[in-house]
């Protein structure tokens, strides 16, 4: 019985003993301390004195006695309690010492527990007024994403009632932007993970969307996350100024870098700038150096002169001008050296240029040294100084004494020359490039019966047959558009138009000029009216003349050659007749050969007059049968050089050309003594014969008016609108030059010409 109610005990007692040092570590009294402790080893004592009386049971029943038997067990179990009860009582006593004190602290306890509850309960007012107070908004999520409390922050910043959104997923409030980004922070923050800061846009009731920045914690319980803790602070304005901020700072990293670059280039300007002003400085000292080059060689005056009219300086042409040397202008004023009527003007130009109306010019009248007086032309400049105001006046200087005087002698030329022309008998007229008529003199007034006012400004082609209107202004055209005129230069004759209607012959001399006004022609006309009778007389007489010369060598061709024949051939009959038949045979046979003769002569008088050929195959091989017929009958060898003559001209050219060469030819075989001549004959707008032989020549003047034919070869050439030139000296060859127009016998102006 006593061993089972020892076994029952012993766990009491190590209950007892465990909560005696529990205690004992838990109470901070040392008397306390001390007494659980003993108490508690008490307890363990006790224990083993049961656990020894068990023991010595249950030894005794499994016949352990042996090894046991020396030892009593009531003893030790005996010892055991009463050192058990020493320690309780030791440790009681102790107990009961420390209670008052340890009442004390109880009640100390008590109130420190009360003033935590009361914290606490202050603590728990303190956060529910801040959570309810804050702008903040204070939610938390269940771990499933349902919205589990929201503070009234949440009301003013969406417009949501906290009503309809507790127990609501939150993903639907997330801009469907950011909703991948909130997913993860808040599976991040379920798994116990540390997170920074992080905004999302959330919708707001009206629609909108505004920038919360969030922070987020997991919510413990035991030690496992049973929800998230999240505060989200709008920082729409933030963001905003932010962005704000962003943009500020991306331009003023803009205008730094501009700056920057401009502070670069300001730096590459300032070296550029500064190996600039060396260039300009060299390029002053340059220009200075050329200055005063130019300023002394320059070929006009030159003078500075200040505000008080002093000449500062002066170039050397300057002072030759005026006879002063120029150290002794530079001690004198520009009116010192000023023609008395001309210094008001000149202190008005001064005056001008000081007030800042920049350059003027105007002429003036110097007086020399010596007394003369020089007119000059100023233009006058300002010129500034540092401080960009005006110090000093630059004037250049020109004389142009003489160019006055030629100004005068032009203007007594142009009245000489309007005199001269308003009296010439011939027409002068000026016209502009438009082809209008801009001068008009007396003799054209006389010629065309038009006034100078009726004419002015008028067209030329008032003066024009209609047929030449057309051609008229394609030369105008041209003369505009390439500065070409085919008849400038040149002397031609054409139609003139009267006012009363009617045509008459002309000869126009045109020439062309220019000044800064434009192109103009002048034209000289003379009226051909009369000078056309003239020639057509001058033609006939000359016809005449050339028929009556023709008929005298025709006569003594006859008196010498066809008399002296026919006078033998008389005498031959008349001897035939007085002498017997037996002599008369021989007498009719001379006369035979007489009559042969005769008619052989005038066959040949026939040739000399004409050849047939020279109508019927034309100039070329008439010229190779004279040439042939010269040789033959005078000994004279001809050498022939010819060029575009294969083809016919007009019946008067050819015949013209024949008989210069036949008449030329003749006087070399009659008076040159040669053996030989050169004729040379070509083509291209005139007809050109020449015909040069090595004879002795003979002096011109003496033998003008002789009968040499030269007369009648230049009335041939003449009378063809050409010339003839005779060039010959004593002991000199003798060459006849002539041309002979193609075209007509004068010059006339045709429409394809113009």
């Amino acid at each position: 019985m006593s061993t089972w109610f020892a076994i029952l005990e012993l766990p009491f007692l190590l209950l007892a003993t465990a909560f005696g040092f529990l205690t004992a570590r838990a109470v901070k009294s040392s008397s306390i301390w001390r007494g659980m402790t003993f108490i508690a080893l008490g307890s363990l004592l006790m224990a083993v004195g049961h656990i020894i009386m068990m023991a010595d049971q249950l030894l005794k029943e499994h016949l352990l006695t042996e090894f046991l038997g020396n030892v009593g067990g009531a003893w030790a179990w005996l010892v055991a309690l009463c050192t058990s009860w020493l320690f309780y009582g030791l440790g009681f006593f102790w107990i009961y010492e420390a209670l008052p004190q340890k009442e004390t602290e109880l009640r100390l306890v008590a109130r420190s527990h009360e003033r935590t509850v009361d914290a606490l309960h202050h603590s728990e007012y303190l956060y529910r007024s801040l959570v309810e107070a804050v702008r903040d908004v204070i939610y938390t999520l269940s771990p499933d994403g349902m919205i589990t409390s929201l503070n009234p922050a949440f009301e003013l910043h969406t417009g949501w009632s906290r009503a309809e959104w507790i127990g609501q997923p939150y993903a639907p409030i997330v801009h469907p932007e950011d909703l991948p980004l909130a997913m993860e922070r808040f599976r991040q923050v379920l798994a116990g993970e540390s997170l920074p800061c992080f905004t999302l846009r959330i919708r707001e009731k009206t629609g909108g969307y505004w920038v919360g920045e969030f922070v987020q914690t997991s919510q413990l319980r035991n030690g496992e996350v049973v929800g998230v803790l999240g505060v989200c602070r709008d920082v729409t304005d933030r963001i905003m100024a932010e962005e704000a901020l962003r943009r500020a700072h991306d331009e003023l990293e803009r205008r730094v870098q501009e700056r920057t670059a401009e502070l670069e280039e300001a730096n590459r300007a300032l070296k550029v700038e500064i190996e600039e002003r060396q260039r300009i400085e060299e390029a002053l000292r340059r220009s200075e150096e050329r200055f005063r080059k130019v300023f002394e060689g320059a070929p006009i005056g030159i003078s500075i002169t200040d505000h008080s009219y002093h000449l500062v300086m002066v170039n050397r042409a300057f002072s030759t001008m005026l006879g002063y040397t120029q150290e002794e202008l530079t001690t004198k004023t520009f009116l010192d050296i000023t023609h008395p009527d001309d210094v008001a003007l000149s202190v008005r130009g001064a005056e001008e240029v000081f007030g800042g109306q920049g350059r003027v010019g105007f002429e003036k009248r110097y007086v020399k040294k010596t007394g003369e007086v020089l007119l000059a032309r100023l233009t006058v400049s300002p010129l500034h100084g540092n401080d960009g105001k005006i110090h000093w006046l630059v004037a250049l200087i020109e004389d142009i004494t003489e160019h006055k005087q030629a100004e005068e002698a032009l203007r007594e030329s142009n009245e000489r020359f309007r005199s001269i022309t308003q009296s010439a008998h011939d027409a002068i007229i000026v016209a502009d490039q438009r082809g209008h008529i801009q001068s008009w003199n007396r003799g054209a007034q006389l010629m065309f019966g038009y006034t100078e006012t009726e004419v002015l400004n008028q067209p030329l082609t008032l003066l024009m047959p209609t047929r030449y209107h057309e051609a008229h202004s394609r030369a105008m055209a041209r003369v505009t558009h390439t500065g070409e005129s085919r008849l400038v230069g040149q002397t031609i004759e054409l139609m003139g138009l009267r006012k009363d209607g009617t045509e008459f012959p002309l000869e126009l001399s045109l020439a062309m000029w220019w000044s800064k006004t434009g192109t103009f022609f002048s034209g000289i006309i003379r009226e051909l009216t009369e000078r056309k009778r003239n020639e057509q007389a001058r033609a006939r007489l000359a016809a005449m003349v050339f028929e009556e010369e023709e008929r005298r060598r025709l006569a003594r061709e006859l008196h010498d050659q066809i008399g002296q024949l026919l006078t033998a051939l008389k005498l031959t009959l008349e001897a035939a007749g007085r002498q017997p038949d037996v002599t008369s045979g021989g007498k009719l046979e001379i006369a035979q050969r007489s009559v042969e003769e005769l008619i052989r002569r005038v066959h040949d008088m026939s040739l000399d007059l004409r050849p047939p050929m020279l109508d019927d195959l034309g100039l070329l091989p008439a010229l190779l049968w004279l040439f042939q017929r010269c040789a033959d009958q005078t000994n004279v060898q001809v050498t022939f050089q010819h060029t575009g003559i294969e083809r016919r001209f007009e019946q008067e050219v050819e015949t013209a050309a024949y008989r210069i060469v036949q008449e030329a030819l003749t006087n070399v075989a009659r008076h040159a003594r040669a053996t030989s001549a050169m004729v040379r004959v070509w083509a291209d707008s005139s007809l050109w014969v020449q015909i040069e032989d090595k004879g002795i020549g003979f002096d011109l003047n003496a033998k003008a008016g002789t009968t040499l034919g030269l007369t009648g070869m230049q009335e041939r050439a003449r009378g063809l609108g050409g010339d003839l030139t005779v060039e010959s000296a004593p002991g000199r060859s003798t060459r006849v030059t002539a041309e002979l127009p193609l075209e007509r016998r004068v010059k006339q102006w045709k429409l394809e010409e113009v």
